[in-house]
């Protein structure tokens, strides 16, 4: 699969372990005037976010950024292992792009951008970066907002023994919002750029089908929504094979708009002593789709499960297709 993921940061609350691979946290969640485009959530300062990548050559990234102070901070990093292949600097003060093999702090300067590439303090953009990793011919590509900033081919991307990644890391030196992570396999579009795009959040709002027993009122209100991972507090559970809950969707992604992908987001435990596995599953225009079939731990665990196409007709998203989809899950084993 080239879609790695996509975060909106919009379910997220100060402290709580993040649905990245390493669990990252955030000093704060941005709302209302500190969001891109008044929606969500985002996140401000001190997250090092990172997926694993399947030794990938290639790599993309696209987030949105905004800072308030004129400074200088680490906006994407590539690393395979614990070590930074290439990493891509945002600096504030002279409105610029670097990017760097090795880290920013010690590293070799690869290029830069002219000064004023950036937009000024407090407004947002959508920084991109496609790069291949190699020895001799590596190459870094940067976008603002559409627009190609900085080409750099032939060169030396390589910092360690081995031509690929192993780690994509998203930073937020000051706040981001809207990012996206795809590796150089697979079909279009998710083999290059996806360009400025928007992540929207759906949660649900009613009950479809459910079969889970509510530990209080209805099973829908149990999901936890923005800033309310609570636990045991407000649950669903169920330990009878075959058993589903589906929920309809809050559907505000507007009309227009090309629906790059999907991803669903569970969070679950087993309470049990036996082995327990479930999945996340969908449900459109009536037919079901599977997530991956996950074992599950005694301790609340984040999963992701990207969808780049509709799984019950392998066709593309589209805006009306994702309004109005059910989501849920299902007890496996």
């Amino acid at each position: 699969m080239s879609l790695i993921g996509i975060e909106g940061f919009d379910h997220w609350r100060n402290g709580d372990q993040s649905p990245f691979d390493n669990g990252a946290t955030i000093s704060s969640v941005g709302t209302g005037a500190a969001t891109r485009f008044n929606y969500g959530q985002s996140a401000i300062l001190n997250l090092s976010g990172e997926w694993n990548l399947a030794n990938q050559p290639t790599v993309i990234q696209g987030a949105a950024a905004r800072a308030t102070v004129a400074t200088v901070f680490d906006l994407f990093s590539l690393a395979d292992g614990g070590t930074i292949q290439v990493q891509l600097q945002t600096d504030y003060t002279n409105r610029k792009i670097a990017v760097w093999r090795g880290p920013s702090t010690t590293g070799v300067l690869l290029g830069q951008t002219a000064n004023g590439i950036l937009p000024n303090l407090n407004e947002w953009c959508f920084i991109e970066w496609k790069v291949t990793i190699d020895n001799a011919a590596g190459s870094v590509i940067v976008r603002v907002d559409d627009v190609e900033v900085l080409n750099l081919t032939g060169i030396d991307t390589q910092n360690t023994a081995n031509a690929r990644a192993t780690i994509a890391r998203l930073n937020s030196g000051q706040t981001v919002d809207d990012y996206y992570c795809c590796d150089g396999s697979g079909a279009a579009p998710f083999n290059t750029f996806l360009g400025n795009s928007r992540i929207y959040t759906e949660f649900p709002i009613a009950n479809d089908v459910v079969q889970w027993t509510p530990s209080t009122g209805s099973n829908f209100q149990n999901v936890d929504d923005p800033g309310d991972i609570d636990g045991d507090t407000t649950t669903n559970s169920s330990a009878t094979v075959g058993q589903k809950d589906f929920f309809s969707v809050t559907g505000d992604v507007p009309g227009g708009v090309v629906v790059s992908a999907v991803e669903l987001r569970t969070v679950i435990r087993k309470d049990d002593a036996v082995a327990r596995t479930a999945r996340a599953k969908i449900k459109s225009a009536g037919v079901e789709g599977n997530g991956a079939t996950r074992t599950l731990t005694t301790s609340y665990l984040h999963y992701r499960d990207p969808m780049p196409v509709d799984p019950t007709d392998s066709a593309a998203w589209t805006q009306a297709k994702v309004n109005a989809l059910k989501i849920g899950y299902e007890v496996v084993s």
